[in-house]
C-alpha cells in the first residue's frame, strides 16, 4: 500500500472523473432516479438515525446528500434534528422544490468547504462520495470543517474486495474513481487524521421489496461472497 494512491494497493487503475449531470433544466433526477435513490445506502440512514436519538444529537450535516429521499426517512425517525444538506446545484435545486424540511447549502466537493456562514453539525454524513472524487483528502477537510468539536462523523464508501473479489484492479463503476478494501480504507482515513470509532458492513440497499432488493443477495450467493460490502465508519477528528 502506498500512500501516494491513498494506501491502495499496488497496480491499482483508477477511473477519471465522471460528474453526475448538473443540467439546469432539472432533467437528471427523473421519477424514476428518484425511486432507486430512495434504495441505495438506506442503512447507512438508519444506522445515522439510530445513532442521533442515541447520542441525543442536534444538527445532522449530509454532505454529498443528492435529492434527500432517504434523509425524509432519517427525518420522520429523528425530527427534533435540524437537517442540512450539502450537494451540486441540481440536487439542491430538487430538495428546495421537493422537500418541506430541512437546509439546502449548494456546494462543489471537488472543493474545500468554504462558506460566509458558520455551520457545524454533531453529526456529520457523508454517504458513498468519497469514492466519486478525484482527491478524497479535500472531501475529509470539508468533513472536518463542518464537524463540531466532540461532534462524529459517519462516512461509508463499498469494500472492493468484498464486492468483486481482491483481483479487482478498477472500479466497474464508471462514475467511481477508486474503491477501497476495509484495511486500505482504514489505512487513508487515519493518515487524515482522524480515529476509527467503529467500522462494520451493511447491506447497500435495505430490504424492502422493490426492483432489484435481490440482486444484492442472489449475485453475491451465485459468486460466493458476502451480501454486506457497504463499509461504515463512525470517525472522530484528532487534529
Amino acid at each position: 500500500m502506498s500512500k501516494d494512491n491513498y494506501f491502495i494497493k499496488d497496480g491499482y487503475k483508477c477511473n477519471p472523473v465522471k460528474t453526475f449531470d448538473d443540467d439546469p433544466s432539472d432533467s437528471y433526477w427523473t421519477a424514476d432516479l428518484i425511486k432507486a435513490t430512495k434504495h441505495w445506502q438506506m442503512p447507512v440512514y438508519e444506522y445515522a438515525a439510530t445513532y442521533a436519538q442515541k447520542h441525543s444529537v442536534k444538527t445532522l450535516i449530509d454532505v454529498g446528500c443528492g435529492a434527500a429521499v432517504k434523509l425524509k426517512h432519517f427525518h420522520r425517525k429523528c425530527p427534533a434534528v435540524r437537517v442540512v444538506g450539502i450537494d451540486q446545484n441540481s440536487a439542491i435545486r430538487w430538495n428546495r422544490k421537493n422537500l418541506n424540511f430541512g437546509e439546502w447549502i449548494e456546494a462543489d466537493l471537488s472543493k474545500s468547504y468554504t462558506s460566509s456562514t458558520k455551520i457545524e453539525g454533531d453529526l456529520v454524513l457523508c454517504c458513498d462520495v468519497i469514492e466519486h472524487v478525484e482527491k478524497p483528502e479535500v472531501l475529509m477537510e470539508t468533513l472536518r470543517k463542518l464537524t463540531s468539536v466532540n461532534g462524529r462523523i459517519i462516512i461509508s464508501t463499498p469494500d472492493r474486495y468484498v464486492l468483486r473479489g481482491p483481483h479487482s484492479f478498477r472500479p466497474d463503476n464508471v462514475y467511481h474513481v477508486r474503491e477501497w478494501n476495509a484495511e486500505e480504507f482504514c489505512a487513508f482515513i487515519k493518515s487524515e487524521g482522524f480515529e476509527i470509532e467503529e467500522h462494520q458492513h451493511l447491506f447497500p440497499k435495505d430490504l424492502g421489496f422493490h426492483r432489484g432488493a435481490l440482486d444484492f443477495i442472489i449475485k453475491p450467493w451465485i459468486k460466493g461472497r458476502p451480501f454486506k460490502f457497504s463499509q461504515l465508519l463512525v470517525i472522530k477528528n484528532c487534529k
